[in-house]
């Protein structure tokens, strides 16, 4: 699996918004349906509290929100198989 390059400091950033910080919501994705870890470990990684993980995760449910999350989803996907 390849993911283009970001700065960790990049996901880190804290920003408010259902379309602030992509990054940082792409990880916060592919740490949950890829690595599998828990709301918790989510939140103790990216220096987060568990209801932002969880309300970022509801929210890239609505494919109006998941924009450009549908994209580098979609990728990281077929770079999977």
């Amino acid at each position: 699996m390849r993911v283009s390059c970001t700065k960790m400091e990049d996901i880190l950033t804290v920003a408010k918004g259902p379309r602030a910080n992509p990054a940082r919501r792409f990880a916060i994705w592919a740490l949950s349906h890829k690595a599998g870890l828990s709301h918790k470990d989510i939140a103790a990684t990216l220096y987060a509290s568990q209801h932002q993980v969880a309300k970022a995760l509801n929210r890239m449910r609505n494919k109006e929100n998941s924009l450009p999350m549908k994209d580098w989803i979609e990728r990281f996907h077929a770079e999977d198989k």
